[in-house]
């Protein structure tokens, strides 16, 4: 006869077995979703900037991104991983798009496998669920970004972190090095992410194991060595952000903007309701903790809540003084550390199966809830994008498209092969001229009304006062005849034939 501990493990094992095998279909039921999600072929301009800068030589690509404020190893991922594709077929838009959601398939199985084996299968249950199914995952699992990358690289630096203080083995300290450097050289606030790491091994070290202090050392000498080249072309970056970017100036609407953005999907109520739940759960589990006797391995919890307010305020100090550099997903790096804290609090809350059950159907619920929005916002993009390349394919190639917004037009150069001009307010950089073959630059007015006298066909896109635009670029000889009302992505334009 069985002893009861002998039935305790057995009970264990069947569990594990389950929920592995719901965790496959869940992975697989996931993978299906994106199938379907990838076949919207809406772009918006950083989209389209990935796309175009992959058609470049390695060397031009490199080139590039040495201008540029992201570095280069997605792309350099994305351009390998496409070109495979490309030769079974599959267009490039397509495979870029699943690129992203390769990091997500891989942190499944890290959770099935690492996860697992040094957290419990609560823990890797979650968090597998939170990776997936929460708020923003599947968003930046389709588009194309280096976010998703970015993310993987800090879950997986964060991990053997873990590893090191748990394990005496050289291998974690390795493995601990590449990964903080694919991370550096996917995002720099990834860089930033992982620098907290170092930081945070550096006080355990001091407080738990001295001994390892040399190791640390000769793992921050190689790690700034490899970095060093990127590292030059981040200061060159930050002097020429200095002086101008894009990004709005820092309120409290922003920073609020920011937090909001780890917990809802969209503006929605469902999504907001969403979020508020999360956002209490978290609260809850983390006031329970606070009351509690504290064990070995809850420093990880601080570390995975830590980055993410750790990047937040580095953000904040250095946009209040150089300028506003930080924007909401920038914070998306750090999320996997976040959700890995919270699923092993919330696992070591649920100590009853029942429970621990229920707290699961609730996620998923969640989980449903967020991928319908998300489909729901796909499939009116994918039909809005279907209507815009209809009208395109309809028109010349001789035809000349003038955009008032640079948004519209890169996210369009990369449908089109059209002469595209933009409007001599709203000129492009240097960098933007260099990835993107199909631009002509700004155009005067003279130049439109040129354009109109040669009988050419002259198509306009443009979103606000088409009565102001006239009378602020001296058109208002010419007739402007609507087309209508086109979407791209999270762009919105009336489109003008002008006479």
């Amino acid at each position: 006869m069985k002893s009861e501990k002998q039935l305790k493990k057995q009970l264990e094992k069947q569990l594990e077995r389950k929920l592995n095998l719901g965790l496959f279909i869940l992975g697989i039921l996931t993978l299906g979703i994106v199938i379907i999600l990838i076949t919207n072929r809406a772009i918006w301009l950083d989209e389209s900037y990935s796309l175009q800068l992959i058609k470049k030589s390695t060397i031009n690509l490199l080139d590039i991104t040495s201008h540029d404020v992201h570095p280069p190893l997605y792309y350099l991922i994305l351009k390998l991983i496409t070109s495979i594709a490309s030769v079974f077929g599959v267009t490039t838009i397509y495979s870029a798009k699943l690129v992203s959601f390769i990091p997500f398939l891989l942190l499944l199985l890290v959770a099935c496998t690492k996860i697992r084996k040094d957290f419990g299968v609560g823990c890797s249950t979650i968090f597998s669920i939170c990776i997936l199914f929460f708020p923003r995952m599947l968003q930046y699992g389709i588009e194309i970004r280096m976010y998703s990358w970015a993310m993987f690289w800090v879950t997986l630096a964060f991990l053997e972190l873990y590893e090191i203080t748990e394990f005496e083995t050289n291998k974690h300290w390795v493995f601990f090095t590449i990964f903080s450097l694919c991370a550096a050289y996917t995002h720099d606030f990834a860089c930033l992410a992982v620098g907290f790491l170092y930081l945070v091994l550096l006080i355990w070290i001091i407080r738990c194991k001295k001994i390892y202090l040399k190791k640390w050392f000769i793992c921050v000498v190689v790690t700034a060595g490899v970095y060093l080249p990127w590292m030059l072309v981040v200061i060159r970056q930050i002097m020429k952000v200095k002086e101008n970017y894009w990004i709005e100036p820092l309120t409290l609407k922003t920073i609020a903007k920011n937090i909001a953005f780890i917990v809802c999907q969209a503006k929605s109520i469902a999504s907001v309701g969403v979020g508020v739940l999360i956002t209490f759960l978290f609260l809850w589990i983390l006031y329970r903790y606070i009351k509690k006797d504290k064990t070995a391995k809850d420093w990880i919890i601080i570390t995975g809540i830590g980055n993410v307010i750790f990047v937040e305020l580095v953000g904040i100090i250095v946009s209040l003084l150089l300028r506003p550099i930080f924007t909401d997903r920038y914070i998306f790096p750090t999320l996997g550390c976040l959700w890995l804290a919270f699923s092993y609090l919330l696992a070591k809350e649920l100590r009853e199966r029942k429970s621990f059950y229920i707290c699961l159907v609730v996620f998923l619920i969640f989980g449903v809830i967020n991928t319908s929005i998300m489909m729901k916002s796909e499939m009116t993009q994918k039909k809005e994008i279907n209507q815009l390349l209809e009208f395109d394919s309809n028109n010349s190639s001789s035809d000349i498209y003038i955009f008032g917004n640079m948004h519209f037009e890169l996210s369009m150069a990369y449908y089109d092969n059209k002469q595209n001009y933009i409007i001599q307010s709203q000129q492009n950089n240097s960098i933007v001229n260099d990835v993107f073959d199909n631009l002509n630059g700004a155009v005067s007015n003279e130049e439109i009304r040129k354009f109109v006298q040669e009988k050419k066909t002259v198509w306009l896109f443009y979103e606000g006062d088409i009565e102001a635009f006239k009378r602020d670029l001296q058109l208002t000889d010419l007739q402007f005849d609507l087309q209508g009302t086109y979407g791209l992505e999270k762009y919105s334009f009336q489109v003008y034939k002008i006479y």
